[in-house]
């Protein structure tokens, strides 16, 4: 049954895994050219931001787009306006322009994010969705990582990385647009607030809360943490990769075990075990044993960042199809709030300890 869902999206699959990288590529391009062309850390914080206000327009506006003229249309617009801002920041290099050209970027990403949510939800069933999901949350990791890599292939100070996240943005239309690929039936959307998601699906929306809040934490501790103890760089990219490992590994057996038994009982088991793996990483540290904190934030990652697919899936399974757009909507608003202002946070007042 899962095989024959995603015979028909891979396109939208393959797509996405390309714009998630060409975004993780774009924003730490972003941050490192912000350095070398010397903008002082308030300019470099309010261009990072502004991402995320673009973002919140993206969640308000984007679902009327996707009514007024279908998902592949919006997806195929979004991401030609976010190959254009990329473009624009290498020719006009001013951190006012790039504050904006980021807020353009953030409103795009919100809203090939909304429509690839809602896609994959209006097409999956309570039976495959937690698999359906474990599947785009593995890709789009395995995106983000390679994404690293490509910043060896020039140097951040000339043109070279701006034009190929431009190309990697373009290409990832192309599939979607020149194969047969089942655009949902568009329902006339029916507005769902947060209130109105909460009187739906309580657990839904308080477990991508906390999938936000503990992610964020994680990003901002992690590696805080491990260099207050004394590890160097390469022990703390092994760290905090453990808990990414961890996370890409165990996302599948954990989402197909949530279509197999109530999906509730699958996020509390899930919560209760990354709570008591969250202690095996202070008492390695304890003991200076490095091995069994490699194994804390494995477990860490693997009963961590599942979460979100879980109470994501949970939520959609109470939803009817006109919701599921206006709900993919506030959903990503949530997780990422949530996610980057626990990382603001942590990072900001483990750094003034």
């Amino acid at each position: 049954m899962l095989k024959q869902t995603l015979i028909p999206i891979w396109s939208l699959l393959i797509g996405i895994a390309v714009l998630t990288m060409a975004s993780a590529l774009q924003s730490s391009l972003i941050g490192i050219r912000a350095s070398i062309e010397g903008f002082n850390t308030t300019a470099t914080g309010l261009i990072m931001s502004a991402y995320y206000l673009g973002f919140i327009l993206g969640s308000l506006l984007v679902p009327n787009w996707v009514k007024n003229v279908g998902h592949i249309r919006v997806f195929a617009a979004v991401a030609s306006l976010a190959s254009i801002t990329i473009l624009m920041q290498s020719m006009v290099v001013n951190p006012w322009f790039w504050m904006l050209m980021r807020m353009g970027t953030g409103l795009c990403y919100a809203g090939l994010f909304i429509v690839t949510e809602s896609w994959l939800n209006d097409i999956a069933t309570n039976k495959t969705r937690g698999r359906l999901f474990s599947i785009y949350i593995i890709e789009i990791w395995a995106s983000q990582t390679i994404s690293q890599f490509l910043l060896n292939l020039s140097s951040p100070s000339g043109y070279g990385l701006f034009i190929l996240t431009s190309v990697l943005i373009s290409l990832a239309v192309v599939p979607l647009l020149l194969v047969r690929t089942p655009s949902p039936t568009i329902n006339v959307p029916e507005k769902l607030n947060i209130l109105g998601l909460i009187k739906t699906a309580p657990l839904g929306v308080t477990g991508v809360t906390i999938a936000g809040a503990t992610s964020g934490a994680l990003l901002g501790l992690g590696a805080l943490y491990a260099q207050s103890i004394g590890m160097n760089i390469a022990e703390i990219s092994l760290f905090i990769g453990a808990s990414y490992v961890g996370g890409m590994i165990l996302q599948w057996p954990i989402g197909k075990l949530s279509d197999r038994q109530d999906r509730r009982v699958t996020i509390l088991w899930v919560g209760v075990v990354g709570a008591i793996a969250a202690f095996i990483v202070p008492l390695g540290a304890g003991l200076s044993n490095q091995i069994l904190m490699m194994i804390g934030m494995f477990a860490v990652g693997a009963f961590t960042f599942p979460m979100y697919s879980l109470a994501s899936s949970h939520m959609n399974d109470q939803l009817r199809p006109e919701q599921i757009l206006s709900a993919s909507s506030g959903m990503d608003f949530v997780e990422r709030h949530w996610r980057d202002a626990w990382a603001a946070y942590c990072g900001g007042t483990h750094g003034h300890a």
